[in-house]
Parts: structure tokens; C-alpha cells; sequence
């Protein structure tokens, strides 16, 4: 049997997957085992070990250009990437990171083993994502009201 949200095997009769935590839907005629005892049950639709994408967002939003938002997700690589981005120049090439962040809090939904991330709305990322265009025209508009 195949685990919904990560597609590893899964032994019959088990409640949750090993590899990702995931709960199992158990084939018709298949008896459950039960839960070793002081675990507690998993919450319906809730996976254990999910991450919020709320968190991840605001993570985005505010450390993107280090790449925290992706180290939160398990998205090693990436978050090691943006962070060296950022730090080798000196903060001068972080809008590329700021940009690639940007576009992250709309497109990951999922974390690093492939299960999906909680609360995956994104009405708090188009609202980030507009501060953000306010506050990047707003710095270019007074620059260049400085330079005159």
C-alpha cells in the first residue's frame, strides 16, 4: 500500500506512514493495529510534523532573501542558495532572493517530503506580496526625489 501524501510503501495495517507521518486509509477487510499507548491520535486532517504555510509565508515575507522560509520547509538547498546569494554580495544581488522569496510564498504548498503544508490559503500572500510592491516603489519614488 502506498501513503497518500508522500507515495512511499506502507505496511499493511499500519495507522500512519513511517516516512512521513501521514495518516493511512485503510483497505476495506484490513484490521488496524492499534496506536502504541500515550500517543496521541492524529487530529482529523491533520498530518504530525505538518508545517503551516502561514508561518512559511510570513517567513517568506520578512527573512526571504536569507532563505529561511525554505530551511523552515526543509528545503535545504534552496534556503543555503538565497542565503549565499545575499551574504557573498554583500546584500547587493538580496533583491534576486527578495524576488525568488516573492515568488515561493505563491507557489510552495508543500514541504520538503512532499506533504502538504496547513492552511494553504494565499489571500496573506497576495496581501504581503502588495505591501511589498508599495514599499519597493515607495523607496525607488523617494530615491529619486533625493537625488533632485
Amino acid at each position: 500500500m502506498k501513503c497518500n501524501y508522500c507515495g512511499n510503501e506502507v505496511p499493511n495495517g499500519s495507522l500512519t506512514c513511517p516516512s512521513c507521518g501521514g495518516p493511512v486509509q485503510q483497505p476495506q477487510g484490513v484490521p488496524m493495529q492499534q496506536a502504541p499507548q500515550g500517543v496521541p491520535p492524529v487530529q482529523q486532517g491533520m498530518i504530525p510534523g505538518q508545517k503551516s504555510r502561514t508561518v512559511y509565508i510570513l517567513l517568506a515575507f520578512f527573512l526571504g532573501t536569507l532563505g529561511v522560509h525554505n530551511f523552515y520547509a526543509g528545503r535545504i538547498v534552496q534556503g543555503v542558495v538565497q542565503l549565499l546569494i545575499t551574504i557573498i554580495s554583500c546584500g547587493f544581488l538580496s533583491g534576486i532572493s527578495g524576488i525568488w522569496a516573492l515568488v515561493e510564498m505563491f507557489t510552495v504548498t508543500q514541504d520538503s517530503k512532499g506533504v502538504p503544508m496547513q492552511d494553504a490559503d494565499t489571500k496573506l500572500a497576495t496581501i504581503l506580496a502588495i505591501v511589498w510592491a508599495v514599499l519597493f516603489f515607495a523607496v525607488i519614488f523617494l530615491s529619486a526625489l533625493s537625488e533632485m
